[in-house]
């Protein structure tokens, strides 16, 4: 290799190297572990989150914690591309269920990407032995003399829309009666509310109790969060249990050998809990802030940005993260509050939730990209969210921030060119000569191009194709302009795209076809007003709806439909394949409805 090259070869390793220096300096790796404590048998969720620019398939690795069994996986990327920038944000989800009893301490996550280690924090996990829960308080005395049966507490039985209830399901045994085998058929559905299971469903710890002067063995089985949709009712359906029981009395007469004890005779039993609701009362009037998302729960809010300084032009990313206690899910997007000369542009959001031992860790990530339009020093924020906290049955404002931003000049224009010298002018003066300056022969006379037809009907028409093409020039630049209008002109063609895909997902899982149909729903909506789907909560979209004069057969169709919606999606029901298809049926007609309606500026 001559030595021109090798310098060349080298020169271009070290712009590659200078160029990815800045993406590895970003990245981030972290570790989070719930619950904190869990008994022998529970499962322990662990989530590794690795954030950073320029990365490519992130593989983190984690030694496997002692104590624990690896059941599960999950995950995926989430790339966002600022400014030619791509960062991405894995999330790996590893699902492991506690085997023996100590502290575990779970990491660090490692990765290595260009030749430099990352390393995330540690988590450290109790596992203890499997402990006794106190059995209900309620159980019905009627109850008592059954061979085995389930309860279902229900805490707390009245609650608002969003507020978390948790559901606990017991099972109980008569004293002296053996236990062969269990198995759950399936949770139970929750009509009007969108449930999660917490904990339990495999395995017993049985303490000892009292129903109606019987003495029984109790254990819990399983436990759920259940959100409440809307005022009303929400109708938890019956758990239902098969279990595998012995004969109490195997030496019976027609056996007097005891040869049915010898080889362990059952009875299989299908148990069933009985039904329960909860009462949703809707959320208070007084005191409710003008344009309230129903955010309920108990709430707080951190606020971070990934690059404290940038150029006039570019991006960076605020990430607000709303944790606690309540349905992550639906939760709206803050308020920004940013000062002048900064724009933002909101991307996505994610519900981070994990379920713990006794409830669900709400935890939700709203991204938004703020591109400065000239330098200067910023602040940005406080950032703040309404919200309802059903334990003190009030409203409240929760912040974040504020957070600085330092903002250099952009990328300087380049320079105009400098004016000739005569030189140069004299130059470029040589460069000119008469082309055929001796010519003798000139061409044969020819019939102008002004008497030939095609020539005039080329003349006329030309201002008329420059005048449509000026006028489509200046429509798709007034639609560039005006991002709201364009969004309303294709929001129709980008609901029929979602009820194609809903139609795909008819035969799939309803998890898929829930989220397709919602999909066309709040993307309509969010695109005939301008906001951000992911952002838009279906109470909101009623909302903007009703202020409209949408009529209450409208809006009531819109509800049913997101309802059955997220029962497929959350609740667990599964409607067979007829039914799907009338729901997007459904979907489309309002979809129609709504797109004449809106057109016209509202109802009458």
């Amino acid at each position: 290799m001559s030595a021109p090259l090798r310098h060349l070869t080298g020169l271009v390793g070290l712009l590659f190297v200078l160029a990815a220096a800045p993406a590895v300096a970003q990245v981030t790796l972290s570790l989070d572990a719930e619950p904190q404590s869990v008994q022998v048998g529970d499962a322990v969720t662990v989530t590794i989150r690795l954030e950073g620019a320029g990365l490519s398939a992130p593989k983190p690795q984690l030694p496997s914690p002692a104590n624990l069994e690896l059941i599960g996986t999950s995950g995926g990327p989430s790339i966002q591309i600022v400014n030619g920038q791509t960062t991405v944000t894995h999330q790996t989800g590893l699902t492991f269920r506690a085997t023996t009893v100590g502290k575990v301490t779970i990491g660090p996550a490692k990765m290595t990407i260009r030749g430099q280690v990352f390393q995330s924090n540690t988590a450290d996990v109790e596992v203890v032995d499997r402990m006794a829960a106190a059995a209900p308080g309620d159980v019905p005395e009627e109850a008592a003399g059954n061979g085995a049966f389930i309860d279902a507490e229900v805490e707390p039985e009245t609650a608002y829309p969003g507020q978390e209830v948790i559901v606990t399901y017991y099972f109980y045994l008569i004293e002296g009666q053996g236990l062969e085998g269990a198995e759950l058929l399936g949770d139970p559905a929750f009509t009007g509310g969108l449930g999660h299971r917490l904990s339990g469903g495999q395995s017993f710890n049985f303490t000892s109790t009292n129903v109606g002067g019987t003495r029984y063995k109790v254990s819990q089985v399983v436990r759920f969060a259940v959100y409440p949709i809307a005022p009303g009712e929400v109708k938890i359906e019956p758990l239902v249990m098969s279990v595998l029981l012995p004969e109490r009395n195997s030496r019976r007469r027609s056996d007097p050998f005891g040869i049915d004890a010898f080889f362990g005779r059952t009875v299989r039993r299908e148990l069933r809990s009985p039904a329960k609701t909860i009462t949703v009362k809707p959320l208070p009037v007084a005191g409710r802030p003008a344009g309230f998302e129903n955010n309920v729960g108990v709430f707080t809010m951190a606020a971070a940005i990934d690059k404290a300084q940038v150029r006039a032009g570019e991006g960076a990313t605020v990430s607000i993260t709303v944790t606690g206690k309540g349905n992550a899910d639906s939760l709206g997007a803050p308020k920004l509050n940013l000062p002048t000369g900064l724009r933002g542009f909101k991307e996505a959001s994610r519900d981070d939730s994990v379920a713990s031992l006794d409830t669900m860790k709400a935890r939700r990530v709203f991204e938004t990209v703020i591109v400065p339009e000239k330098d200067g020093e910023y602040t940005l924020g406080p950032f703040t969210l309404d919200v309802f906290n059903p334990v003190k049955q009030a409203y409240e404002t929760i912040s974040a921030g504020p957070i600085a931003l330092s903002v250099l000049p952009g990328d300087v224009a380049a320079a105009p060119a400098r004016p000739r010298t005569k030189e140069e002018i004299a130059l470029a003066g040589r460069d000119i000569r008469t082309v055929k300056s001796d010519a003798q022969h000139l061409d044969e006379w020819r019939e102008p191009i002004t008497r030939h037809p095609a020539y005039w009907a080329v003349f006329l028409l030309a201002p008329v194709a420059f005048a449509v093409r000026a006028w489509r020039v200046r429509h798709a630049e007034h639609l560039a302009g005006n991002v709201a209008l364009a969004r309303r002109l294709r929001a129709g063609k980008e609901a029929k795209k979602h009820l194609a895909a809903a139609n795909n997902a008819v035969g799939g899982a309803p998890s898929d076809f829930g989220a397709a149909l919602t999909a066309a729903l709040i993307g309509f909506v969010a695109d005939q007003f301008a906001v951000e789907a992911p952002s838009l909560t279906a109470a909101a979209a009623r909302e903007r709806l009703a202020a409209r004069g949408v009529g209450d057969d409208l809006l009531r169709d819109f509800a049913d439909l997101l309802g059955a919606c997220d029962a497929m999606r959350f609740g667990g029901v599964n409607p067979p394949p007829d039914d799907r298809r009338a729901a997007i049926d459904r979907a489309g007609r309002w979809i129609d409805a709504m797109h004449r309606l809106l057109a016209k500026g509202g109802a009458s």
